[in-house]
């Protein structure tokens, strides 16, 4: 079950104005960065994203990306992919490009893939997945 903005506002945990300001975003095509500490919600949070999504551009191709499976996205063409031990997160960036995906998602970064230096995996990482607009996006802080 996926916990909506709107509950997210009836709960008292996001403003109207952090839902409303969410859902522009999504209708717009903005990239979004969802981040934060263990246990406050990220995963959450990026499901209603991914809600919104699939709710107001039906038809339109969603790759996921994970480490881990963790998000939902009901969108009908949605694709979700996940790393092993054979296929990293970098190759799945590759080949979420000749799926001609009109949104990337990337779920949790793990520690394992993530660096501050230019040119390193993360960086890399992100830099191939913002060609599509739109994309919410999770790290692990």
């Amino acid at each position: 079950m996926i916990f909506t903005l709107d509950q997210h506002v009836a709960a008292g945990i996001l403003s109207p104005d952090y839902a409303t300001l969410i859902r522009t975003a999504v209708g717009e095509r903005k990239n979004l960065l969802i981040s934060g500490g263990t246990g406050t919600g990220k995963t959450t949070l990026a499901n209603a994203v991914l809600q919104e999504v699939a709710q107001s551009t039906s038809g339109h191709r969603i790759v996921i990306i994970e480490d881990t499976r963790e998000l939902q996205c009901a969108a009908p063409n949605a694709v979700f992919l996940c790393t092993s031990e054979q296929v990293d997160m970098t190759r799945l960036l590759r080949a979420t490009l000749r799926l001609r995906p009109d949104r990337i998602v990337v779920g949790e970064v793990p520690r394992r893939w993530r660096s501050s230096r230019p040119g390193t995996r993360v960086t890399r990482a992100v830099s191939v997945r913002s060609t599509p607009d739109g994309a919410p996006d999770h790290l692990h802080r």
